[in-house]
Parts: C-alpha cells; structure tokens; sequence
C-alpha cells in the first residue's frame, strides 16, 4: 500500500471519528442523511411528546371526556403520518435515498403536528 494512499484513508477514518454529528459529515452519503434526520427526528420528537403532555394537562382541566378522543386522534394521526411518508418517499425515488426522503417527510410532519397542537391549545 502506498504512503499517500495510507495517508488518506486514515485521514478519512479520523474525519469520520472527530465529527460524532452525522448532520456535520461533508459529503457523507446516504446512511449520513439518513443518520442526520433521524437525529433531527429524535429532537422534534420530544418537542412534540411535551407540546402533546401539555395539551393533555389543559384537556383535562377543560374537558376531561375529551382524552380519549385526543389520544386516539394522536394515535391515528401517527399512522396516517407513518404511511403517507411510505407513499411520498417510495413515490418520489427508487433510489437508495428514498429512505431519507420518508425520514425527511416525518421530520416535517411531526414538527407541523407539535406546532398545531402549540397553536390550539396554547395560542
């Protein structure tokens, strides 16, 4: 093997292992994008787990009838989520990015969801 070649594949590895934030890997490739919105995907996900515990506190202060209407509205609205990304992603590309695309649409949807329910309930 030579030296410069050497040289460059341990400068890959060492880019790799220095950067731990898959969103910050430069010319990374699928598993990166995938990587990268999953990440963003866990974020939003607390974000909208915390807008949904505090409508849940509001619903049952106002109208406590109204829970089990509001989870299973939450429990639909993840499926319909799950499967419209599936129909978007698949559509859009028969590429090996098609699952960054399905991610992608997820991310945007439960960041819409988490600002609905902010603005129905707290604005």
């Amino acid at each position: 093997m030579s030296k410069v070649y050497l040289f460059f594949l341990l400068l890959i590895c060492f880019k790799s292992i220095a950067s731990n934030n898959p969103c910050d890997t430069e010319n990374g490739g699928v598993i990166a994008g995938y990587n990268c919105v999953n990440n963003k995907i866990i974020i939003a996900e607390k974000k909208l787990d915390k807008s949904y515990k505090e409508a849940l506190l509001r619903i049952n202060d106002e109208s406590p009838k109204l829970i089990t209407e509001f989870n299973f509205a939450q429990k639909e609205w993840r499926k319909y989520k799950d499967a419209e990304c599936d129909f978007i992603g698949k559509s859009a590309t028969d590429s090996p990015w098609q699952g960054v695309q399905i991610k992608e649409c997820q991310l945007n949807m439960i960041l819409l969801r988490a600002k609905y329910i902010d603005s129905v309930y707290f604005g």
